[in-house]
């Protein structure tokens, strides 16, 4: 490379240098000279005398160089020679840079080079110097190569270099307007625009000015550093100056501050960490670094890292804007950019909602331009491990992380895994949990926080340096700081971990007064730890509502034993403390449940817009648990739709420190009408509907729910009996099988039954067991007296111990019977009465029994069952039973001989009509003649008519479908002709055809009429009567 030198003439030195006048006598002879060279040269390498011989000779032998100039270079070879100078690198170094400028014909070169090498002829000493100088003069005349080593080469690219000497006449470069470039490991650094000086015996250049551009970074193109005064110490590869001006695209005016160059064998551009530039004053504002984010403060560059710093005395912001509206701020000392990202560490950072925030002092914040996501992470460290202050809501935010991504109705609070064991807390700001308080003393023999009160109380400060702690403690300083930082992340201190100087917070004070007792506080810490989702809680920018996930049971007022359960673990922290949720309120003996519960800190009330339930437990008498209290039970039955408020302490008691004289606490207000329902399927079956049968509860007030006795439970109000019987006022009280319910006696004149339909008299009790009790009922013709009578919605029924029916004439029969069911359905406007096995339904004052059910109504008697009667039964699904008669159209009829326990006669499938003034029964078959039994003479027969003549103990039997006078013998003789057949075995089939019989039923004979023939084997036989007999 070709550079040019302009050299200034140095006069007074030249005098001594150029000797134009010199005498013959004193010249060297030019030949002898250069063989005498290469001689030595040859004891270097064979190389070496080549080129000196092939090369050098050549050009010192031209006639251009002239005697003056070939003589004045000889002398200056005799004085190194003389001086010991080493001819491998002195003079062979003086040779080759000389060839340079021979070769060029460089002449003012060659004087300004010599004029400073007279400097070494009056300085010897400074041989190892002049050594090195002509060493590199070949590089620096050829490649502008200012100096080289092993570890960096340096040079000075174009611009105008000028070889001068200084006050001492020592060596010197003057630069204009060049390009200093350093090699190294495999890379290079460039400095544009120099101007400054290189003082060879020192090897430094100093420059005045240059400019520096951040090549090959990703920087590259947005930034310049123009230089002011600065040094470089040619034996490294880098250079350092407190004088730099930043310029950029991003920003309108420039940063002073100072700079760093360094040259690093990175390839990748992203990694690439010089230039480096640090503002010292000014601050910049970068509006939307990203689309919403801004910066402010001193800038600090790392090759290809943008970083933001303080300056001024005065920490970076950063700030996000929720569309055009200040969110977030952020302070720190420094912030990393990159082309997506923006990173800072040890950040105080503020959410702004409206006139409170969301406050953290030392934490991690990142901003994900792809994701258009803001991330704050609690640091694992130092005092970073302090929770969130939400002044807004009033808690503390023990959670790991808040995201919130740019411009979203919503910042999520989070871990960062899904599977961490630990919950997250959300603690009232006056929050105090003795058992975590207890824990911190660890195995210490006295608290910390007591240890800290007792060196404020003996130094008199509330503020004070570590080492002034560790020396009260008789510890190190290391020890009295981890203990410091443990009491900041608790809220206790505030400790500065750079100046190490701790201020005592008044948390402090508060909770050891609280732990003794002194002052009021309060427990609300919700815990969450939602099971499938990493999520905690979402805070809604619209309302500013905090929707908290995976809560579990948690305690309002441990003093007044008030517990809440969220449904589904959800619940919406508002205001001050202020929460909404759906779930349970566990207050002493009593628990509530339902939606849209509503706290109310300052007031410490619960606003119950209408719980579903309101469950209470109860003494269990006599019973009593492992510590001896009395046992507790639920009451079966719950109030529901109760509306009011629960008082859960006093306002100022919120800890229970004055519960001697809050005895009343907590209260439960029910403003507006409640109901208990009987609907469940334990209850009768599910029978009382809701809608229809219900207790109405007056508004009450019940106080010291935790202490409640189960005498004192009594609920004025009215049961709405759905027209069962007229709606009763009576108080609810506990019943003996633990519902809530009544027992009423009622008067003398009784109550109508379903709105008239019958009357009850006696006494009614609800339970349990509905709406039930012993009396009589009334209805139509019939009394009905039990021991338990129940009543539902649409019947009564139950197990009499009386029951009568009074005749009406013509209509309805006299019924008596003791042991029976009953239900008397009130939409059918029937009683059903049942037979049972202790008792058959009597009727008509006689020996005549059913056993089944009869079902009355204003029309008729109906029944079904089995009639006893006169040796006779007579069975049917659907009887119509009048005065005196009983009637079917589908019966079963059979009667008993002598032997009452064999049966005489039987049939099925025929019509009744059994009269029991006429004292006589009339069958029908229903379809054709009917097969009739008769057992005691072993025959069977067809007939489609019989009467029953119940005194006379006779049956006339009659076939009126045949007529055997207009047959023949071989008609008569076919069996399917006939209509009597023997069923005895020695008879072989005997059969015959009758259309009339008489049937003597205790002397067991059948006296058959108009018998035409008889078919016996291959004969006739003609009776001639037409009478048979069968016996």
């Amino acid at each position: 490379m070709y550079v040019r030198l302009y050299v200034t003439f140095l006069s007074l030195l030249c005098l001594g240098i150029f000797p134009y006048a010199q005498d013959v006598k004193d010249a060297e002879d030019a030949p002898a000279f250069l063989k005498e060279m290469e001689q030595k040269a040859s004891e270097i390498a064979s190389k070496e005398a080549k080129w000196m011989r092939r090369d050098f000779t050549q050009a010192f032998e031209s006639d251009v160089v002239g005697d003056d100039r070939r003589q004045q270079f000889m002398k200056l070879v005799r004085f190194l020679e003389s001086n010991r100078t080493k001819f491998r690198t002195g003079i062979l170094g003086y040779f080759r840079g000389a060839l340079v400028l021979l070769r060029r014909q460089d002449w003012k070169t060659w004087d300004d080079w010599h004029a400073q090498l007279e400097y070494f002829k009056t300085s010897p000493k400074e041989r190892k110097a002049c050594e090195t100088y002509l060493a590199m003069s070949q590089g620096l005349f050829r490649d502008g190569m200012l100096y080289s080593s092993g570890a960096a080469t340096w040079y000075m690219r174009q611009g105008d270099l000028k070889l001068d000497v200084g006050a001492s006449g020592e060596p010197l470069m003057n630069c204009t307007d060049g390009i200093l470039v350093c090699f190294a490991k495999g890379d290079s650094s460039r400095v544009f625009d120099v101007q400054g000086t290189l003082k060879f015996l020192e090897g430094r250049f100093y420059g005045s000015q240059g400019r520096v551009e951040w090549e090959r970074t990703t920087n590259e193109g947005d930034l310049t550093a123009e230089l002011g005064p600065f040094q470089v110490r040619m034996k490294g590869s880098s250079l350092t100056t407190e004088n730099a001006r930043l310029r950029s695209t991003l920003f309108d005016f420039p940063l002073e501050g100072s700079l760093s160059l360094k040259v690093q064998g990175e390839k990748n551009l992203s990694k690439r960490t010089y230039p480096r530039f640090e503002s010292k004053t000014g601050r910049v504002r970068l509006e939307n670094v990203f689309p919403g984010v801004s910066f402010e403060g001193g800038l600090q560059i790392r090759g290809s890292k943008l970083s933001g710093t303080g300056s001024d005395g005065k920490w970076a912001q950063i700030t996000l804007m929720n569309h055009d509206t200040l969110f977030i701020r952020c302070w720190s000392n420094e912030v990393l950019f990159s082309d997506d990202a923006l990173d800072a560490r040890h950040v105080r950072m503020t959410l702004l909602l409206g006139q409170d925030s969301i406050y953290h002092p030392d934490i991690k914040v990142k901003y994900l331009d792809k994701l258009k996501t803001f991330r704050a992470t609690r640091q694992i460290d130092g005092v970073g491990q302090q929770p969130f202050i939400d002044t807004y809501h009033m808690v503390e935010m023990d959670v790991e992380a808040l995201e919130w991504p740019l411009n979203s109705p919503s910042v999520e609070f989070r871990r960062l895994t899904s599977n961490r064991p630990e919950p997250a807390a959300f603690r009232s700001l006056d929050c105090f949990e003795r058992d975590v308080y207890d824990q911190m003393m660890g195995i210490d023999p006295i608290h910390p926080l007591a240890e800290l009160k007792r060196y404020m109380s003996k130094r008199g400060v509330k503020s004070f340096y570590t080492d002034e702690y560790a020396d009260f403690l008789g510890v190190q300083e290391e020890q009295a700081r981890m203990l410091l930082i443990g009491l900041t992340n608790a809220g206790y201190v505030d400790l500065d971990i750079a100046t190490r100087y701790c201020q005592v917070k008044p948390r402090a004070e508060r909770h050891i007064k609280a732990r003794k007792g002194l002052i009021d506080h309060d427990v609300l810490a919700f815990y969450s730890n939602p099971r499938l989702s990493a999520t905690n809680a979402m805070l809604s920018l619209n309302n500013l509502r905090l929707e908290m996930k995976g809560i579990g049971r948690f305690g309002v007022s441990d003093a007044q034993d008030v517990k809440i359960i969220p449904e589904g673990g959800e619940l919406a922290l508002g205001k001050n403390r202020s929460f909404e949720f759906n779930g349970v309120i566990q207050a002493g003996k009593f628990e509530l449940a339902g939606a849209r519960f509503e706290f109310d800190y300052d007031a410490f009330t619960l606003d119950v817009r209408q719980a579903e339930s309101l469950r209470i437990k109860a003494e269990v008498d006599g019973q009593y648990d492992a510590y001896g209290k009395p046992l507790l039970r639920w009451v079966a039955s719950t109030i529901e739709e109760v509306t009011g408020t629960l008082e859960i302490d006093h306002p100022n008691n919120k800890s229970g420190w004055k519960s001697e004289v809050y005895t009343q606490y907590p209260i439960l207000t029910s403003k507006e009408m409640s109901h208990v329902y009987y609907d469940a399927d334990v209850i009768c079956r599910g029978a009382y509907h809701r809608d229809d049968f219900n207790y109405a509860v007056n508004p009450f007030v019940i106080d010291s729910l935790d202490n409640f006795s189960k005498e004192d439970l009594l609920f004025e109000g009215e049961l709405l009996a759905g027209g069962i019987v007229p709606d009763l006022t009576e108080p609810l009280r506990l019943m003996d099988d633990y519902s809530l319910g009544f027992t009423r006696r009622i008067a003398d004149q009784g109550y109508p039954l379903y709105e008239g339909l019958g009357t009850v008299n006696g006494e009614l009790t609800l339970n349990l067991g509905g709406l039930h009790g012993p009396g009589s009922i009334d209805f139509l013709t019939s009394h009905l007296e039990g021991e338990d009578n129940t009543l539902v919605p649409d019947s009564a029924y139950g197990r009499t111990s009386t029951y009568s029916n009074v005749a009406e004439a013509g209509k309805i029969p006299l019924v008596h019977a003791e042991k029976t069911d009953f239900g008397l359905h009130s939409r059918g406007k029937r009683l059903f009465v049942r037979s049972t096995p202790l008792d058959s339904l009597q009727f008509f004052g006689e020996e005549v029994f059913l056993e089944g059910e009869l079902e009355l109504s204003e029309a008729q008697m109906t029944g079904r069952g089995t009639f006893h009667f006169e040796r006779a039964r007579l069975a049917s699904q659907e009887f119509l039973m009048k005065e005196r008669i009983i009637d079917a159209d589908v019966a079963a009829f059979e009667l008993q001989g002598s032997d009452l326990n064999e049966v005489a006669f039987g049939t099925d499938n025929v019509s009744s009509h059994v009269d029991f003034d006429a004292r006589r029964g009339d069958f029908k078959a229903r379809d054709g003649a009917t097969l009739i039994d008769l057992p005691a003479i072993r025959y069977q027969c067809l007939m489609d008519e019989f009467s029953w003549f119940m005194d006379e103990e006779r049956l006339d039997l009659l076939n009126t479908l045949i007529d055997p006078s207009a047959m023949t013998f071989q008609e008569l003789a076919d069996r399917d002709q006939s209509n009597f057949f023997s069923q005895h075995e020695e008879q072989d089939g005997l059969h015959f055809l009758s259309p009339s019989a008489k049937y003597k039923i205790d002397e067991a004979f059948v006296e058959c009429r108009d018998v035409k023939s008889i078919a016996v084997a291959d004969a006739e036989i003609k009776p001639g009567d037409g009478l048979v007999t069968v016996r």
